[in-house]
Parts: structure tokens; C-alpha cells; sequence
């Protein structure tokens, strides 16, 4: 009996803990990419080109978009400068620019952070941007900085499950 208490408090003890504790995850699968999210989440459909997620139809804290387009091929540097002069955000700027290699596949991540014009809510907004068999993949993620350290999770957990086919 010890040794299962025993065992039972070892296992909590060192497994990583994760977004997923809000409800099962639910896989959305498309002809391109799958991913995953919480069960708990809302769900909108973009036509063909993406979908949004809302953790909190309510009170939001985390709104997640995937956006998948033809590509002219761009390369992932091009790609970066553009984004990184055109990004759409006022008072915001990038604090974090890298190419990550996950899988073999180049990956474009981008943090920016800013404040609304009258400077009341710092907010956050992390891209994730990949080209791949003549379409381009954006996966954003929104939210106030103060909710950050609370999604965290949740952006690692569902940026972790995209899959490209």
C-alpha cells in the first residue's frame, strides 16, 4: 500500500504539467495540419483558411488563430523582414525574432508586445509561421501581458500539437 502512495506521488511529482488541465484535448484534423486545444475551448471556422480559438467565449484571455494561405514561396527571411515591417501592430514591437527548427521544418516565431493607444492594457502576441508544400501557416496567439504567465501553457501545449501532413 506504501508503495503505491509511494509511486502514485512520484508520478504527479514528475510529470510536466500542461495546458490540458482545462478538459480533455479535442484534435482537429484538416487536409493539410491537425491540432490540438482544449474540449473547453470555442471553436470558429474561417472557411477553408483557419480557425480561432477562444479559451473564454466571455471573458477571453487567450485567442488563438491559425491561418493557412497559398504561398508565393517566400523564403522564411523574407517572410521575417515583412512581417517585422508591416506586422499591423501600432505601438507594439518585436522583443523576440528567431527561426526555430522543430521536426526538420523551419519555423518563423515572433513576439511582439505593446499597449492599446491610451496605454491601459499591455498585451502580448506571439507568431508562429512556416511555409509548407506551396501554403503558408500562421498560428498567432493574443493576450493581455498580465495573462501571460497563465497561458503559457496553453500556447506551448497547442503550438507543440500543430502538425503539418
Amino acid at each position: 500500500m506504501k508503495s503505491n502512495i509511494l509511486y502514485t506521488l512520484l508520478f504527479f511529482l514528475i510529470t510536466p504539467l500542461t495546458g490540458t488541465t482545462q478538459g480533455n484535448l479535442k484534435t482537429l484534423e484538416r487536409q493539410d495540419y491537425s491540432i490540438q486545444f482544449s474540449s473547453k475551448w470555442y471553436l470558429e471556422e474561417i472557411d477553408d483558411m483557419g480557425i480561432v480559438l477562444i479559451d473564454d467565449e466571455e471573458n477571453p484571455k487567450l485567442i488563438t488563430t491559425l491561418i493557412a494561405t497559398p504561398s508565393d514561396e517566400m523564403s522564411l527571411s523574407e517572410t521575417r523582414k515583412e512581417l517585422l515591417e508591416n506586422s499591423g501592430l501600432e505601438n507594439a514591437k518585436a522583443v523576440k525574432d528567431e527561426i526555430l527548427n522543430i521536426g526538420g521544418k523551419e519555423m518563423l516565431h515572433l513576439v511582439f508586445q505593446g499597449a492599446n493607444e491610451d496605454d491601459s492594457e499591455p498585451f502580448r502576441i506571439e507568431e508562429f509561421f512556416v511555409l509548407h508544400n506551396n501554403q503558408s501557416f500562421m498560428l498567432v496567439f493574443a493576450c493581455s501581458e498580465d495573462a501571460y504567465p497563465k497561458v503559457k501553457a496553453s500556447i506551448e501545449q497547442i503550438s507543440n500539437s500543430f502538425k503539418l501532413k
